[in-house]
């Protein structure tokens, strides 16, 4: 058996074969966020059994999720809405951004292809609520729940796991989307510009943030 050490001890090349218990402060001295850790061990339980499926992750069909938002914007009326929703569902670079993208740090759908996961579920929701309530104007409540969080594609970064970027963190995805909606709508009336604009800053709907109501 190897010499026990505390893990504050544990040197590059190390094995440790005993048993020990680490405390969060002696772990969170050795590395630092992102540091890549090679973890070699056996784990036991006093009083359960491993489940297998506890660590499992649900399959996400992101093919099926993009199908059916286009098949959404291809229903819209209203030819301005419609157009800029093309404008990014035809982007090549966006879409694959879009399609990778977590919604979330720590919130939802905080996992990577989280964003178009989130998406698409608010676009069913507006499509049932737009059922229940003609009355509605349903290309505007539909092309908001498509773009509202478009932002988040420039709010994080993912490589190996997921953080806030420079602009995330100071700007955040509210006004970012803002901003990538805004460059897409050059020669629209103010009417319709003011519209969508509203659309992507109130859809968190809290006046004491600042935005729209």
């Amino acid at each position: 058996m190897s010499e026990t050490k505390k893990v504050k001890d544990l040197k590059a090349g190390n094995t440790v074969d005993t048993t020990f218990l680490t405390m969060e402060k002696e772990v969170t001295s050795l590395f630092e966020p992102g540091d890549i850790v090679r973890i070699k061990g056996v784990a036991e339980r006093s009083t359960e059994k491993n489940d297998i499926t506890e660590f499992s992750r649900t399959l996400k069909n992101i093919d099926f999720f993009f199908a059916e938002i286009v098949k959404t914007a291809e229903g819209m009326e209203n030819e301005y809405f419609k157009r800029v929703v093309f404008s990014f569902l035809n982007d090549a670079d966006f879409i694959n951004t879009f399609k990778k993208a977590p919604c979330a740090k720590i919130h939802h759908h905080n996992y990577i292809d989280g964003l178009i996961d989130h998406t698409q579920s608010v676009v069913a929701l507006c499509k049932t609520i737009s059922g229940l309530y003609p009355e509605l104007d349903r290309d505007s409540l539909l092309t908001g729940a498509i773009l509202h969080d478009i932002g988040k594609t420039a709010a994080y970064e993912y490589t190996f796991r997921i953080d806030v970027t420079e602009e995330g963190g100071l700007v955040d995805h509210i006004v970012l989307g803002y901003q990538m909606v805004e460059d897409r709508i050059k020669g629209f009336s103010e009417e319709l510009s003011l519209r969508l604009l509203h659309l992507i800053l109130s859809h968190y709907n809290y006046g004491e943030w600042g935005l729209g109501d």
